[in-house]
């Protein structure tokens, strides 16, 4: 063999290895490198590598090319284990030359380097005439994007991730789309490490804001107010009737302007309505509260940042995006509902991309039982052959799945895919963002971000990992069935506050979460969950803990008892803004014909505090809605808006 050139094949990790083909393959290849049983290479002048194997198999990689263009001789048409192998065996041959003074060492990847660096005519020349078509419609649309630029760069899309594997390789930056590589998505990754390295920020917008036709946005904002004043006028007790058409309209409307994030929360809306009706455990009276400021203030956001209307409308955003082949570890399960109805959710993290996934099912008694028993629930089927218990304490390997723009995941049953349950590691290896080290970044970036009505509609855009030092205390409050704890992270990164509310559908978490704050599993060192701010300090609802095993509460029996010491909650403990805020939840789920005699005397005192404590424009924005009778849609929303904003500071 020459002496190996190939400094793409050297720069490749075992993690960008394993991102192009699987974690299986990888170690099936380290293990047949150590038992002697690689190929025999040979490179030929132009940087064309050869693997030939003892089954005669043959694998040559062409130079600029990466591992997954590979030619193979063998029937796979992808990412095969001769491929792998190819690259495992150049590198223990170029160490190897280097250990014994053979050559140079092994090339070192430069301390520093950007994607911005590929020329935008060099990337946009590696499309197909559908990749550039797709490039240019999606230009005509208003893109937030997040850069990550760290050892392996990263950027987040609304509806892809795409990872630089290979400084300066563009033929390695992989993206977790169906398509995998060479795609629109990596030229919009490109652009916009360039304008992040115009402007210095981590955060940018490609695209047009286009302004939508006057006729669509009129037809959005008469059938959003026409819902919402029914819905101020009938309540959310009132059932689904008189909300059908209405609804209907408003969809339509969102549908036909392609705005995805409205059409999110009006069907949200739905859900909640329809979930009350059927006295779900779904329905959340603060939900809906908050979907109603949503449907008000989308279609008002003239100065919204990265495109106004369009971006806080999300128009333009793909619904539901297959993606490439994928491992998704799981980060937990959360268990809500009772006897009748229990909603069953598995986070997961795309270990490849740092991007989070929400996986639900809905479970009912079957026939002939009169009830769920919660006991027996993490044994019923998530998906053929997967059971509950086995996917939220493991992780899956799919070719099949989707993701809708809300974050949710769909497993599908596509030609020829399948979906393989692989074991848990027990602990979490997840890039940064995802990965929180100090929470004094994470809420300095969180004072960028639109507040949550205007935000894209992700269902777990707010999931972190964090590596725990100690537990530094607990405690249930009783009456308010709460869960309350403090951990100090690893390497002076500030204190995190734990928080979970009992719910019947999980009823033995709490003893879980009891012994595991107690060390009844061992020393607790990281846990996942997801994060809400309250002011500067950082709350997280954890799905799962790391510890000498894995925990996840919501589907482990208990098995060690503990006792935290009692708290007592009451009234005061709630702040102004969520005593207001739960004021006007009443209002929509109970309608202005149900309210009670003493609504409007409590809203005046509740305004009064408001005054006292500082708060003039609330105040206001509350006495202005009390008094006004001829548009009360007007006055609720700039209210609801407001204290919506006071609550997330």
């Amino acid at each position: 063999m020459m002496m190996p050139t190939r400094t793409d094949l050297l720069a490749l990790t075992q993690d960008g290895l394993t991102q192009l083909a699987n974690a299986g393959l990888v170690k099936r290849g380290l293990r047949e490198l150590a038992a002697g049983q690689g190929p025999q290479l040979a490179e030929t002048e132009d940087g064309t590598v050869e693997a030939r194997f003892a089954d005669g198999t043959l694998t040559r990689l062409a130079a600029g090319r990466s591992p997954g263009d590979a030619t193979c001789t063998c029937p796979a048409s992808g990412m095969c284990r001769h491929r792998v192998a190819l690259v495992l065996a150049y590198q223990a041959a170029a160490a190897e030359q280097a250990g014994n003074g053979n050559g140079a060492a092994e090339p070192v990847p430069p301390a520093a380097w950007n994607p911005a660096d590929f020329t935008e005519a060099g990337v946009d020349a590696l499309l197909s005439a559908s990749g550039r078509n797709e490039l240019a419609r999606l230009l005509r649309q208003p893109l937030e994007i997040h850069l990550d630029h760290g050892a392996v760069p990263s950027a987040r899309l609304p509806m892809a991730t795409v990872r630089f594997l290979v400084p300066g390789e563009i033929a390695y930056a992989r993206c977790d789309c169906a398509l995998g590589q060479n795609c629109a998505h990596v030229a919009l990754a490109v652009r916009a490490f360039r304008l992040g390295r115009e402007q210095s920020a981590q955060r940018v917008w490609l695209g047009e804001a286009r302004a939508q036709p006057a006729p669509a946005l009129q037809s959005i904002n008469e059938t959003c107010d026409a819902l919402l004043e029914r819905l101020l006028q009938e309540g959310i007790t009132a059932g689904p009737g008189p909300y059908l058409q209405i609804l209907e309209a408003a969809l339509r409307a969102a549908e036909q302007a392609g705005a995805t994030w409205l059409t999110l929360a009006l069907q949200a809306l739905e859900a909640q309505i329809n979930a009350y009706a059927g006295r779900s455990a779904r329905y959340c009276e603060r939900e809906t509260l908050a979907l109603a400021s949503e449907l008000f203030a989308r279609p008002r956001a003239d100065g919204a940042p990265g495109g106004g209307l369009a971006f806080s409308l999300g128009i333009g955003e793909a619904m539901e995006t297959a993606m490439a082949q994928t491992r998704l570890v799981s980060l937990g399960a959360r268990l809500r509902g009772n006897p009748q109805e229990i909603v069953a959710s598995i986070l997961f993290a795309d270990t490849d991309t740092g991007s989070a996934l929400l996986l639900d099912k809905t479970f009912t008694p079957k026939p002939g039982e009169a009830a769920l028993d919660p006991a027996i629930l993490p044994g019923r089927s998530l998906a053929p052959g997967l059971t509950l218990r086995a996917v939220a304490r493991g992780q899956l390997l799919t070719a099949v799945a989707r993701r809708r723009a809300d974050g949710s995941l769909v497993l599908g049953a596509g030609r020829g895919g399948k979906t393989a349950l692989m074991p848990h590691a027990g602990r979490y290896d997840v890039p940064v963002p995802m990965a929180v080290s100090h929470l004094q970044a994470l809420t300095a970036s969180q004072a960028e971000r639109p507040p949550l009505f205007l935000r894209p509609r992700h269902r777990v855009r707010d999931i972190h990992v964090f590596r725990i030092e100690r537990f530094l205390g607990q405690a249930w409050a009783a009456g308010a069935q709460v869960w309350k704890a403090a951990v100090e992270l690893a390497d002076d990164g500030g204190t995190l506050y734990l928080e979970r509310s009992h719910d019947a559908g999980a009823p033995q978490a709490m003893n879980t979460l009891f012994a595991a704050a107690e060390g009844k599993y061992g020393p607790v060192r990281q846990i996942a969950g997801t994060v809400r701010f309250a002011g500067s300090v950082v709350v997280c609802d954890p799905w799962s803990l790391s510890a000498d095993t894995l925990i996840v509460p919501d589907v482990d029996a208990a098995i060690h008892p503990a006792n935290p010491p009692l708290l007592n909650l009451d009234s005061a403990t709630f702040t102004l803004a969520e005593q207001v805020l739960e004021w006007l939840g009443e209002a929509l789920h109970l309608g202005s014909r149900r309210l009670p005699a003493d609504y409007a005397g409590r809203g005046r005192a509740l305004a009064e505090r408001l005054r006292q404590a500082g708060y003039l424009e609330g105040a206001e924005r509350l006495a202005a809605w009390l008094q006004n009778d001829t548009a009360p849609v007007e006055a609720f929303g700039r209210l609801a808006v407001w204290m919506q904003m006071l609550y997330e500071e």
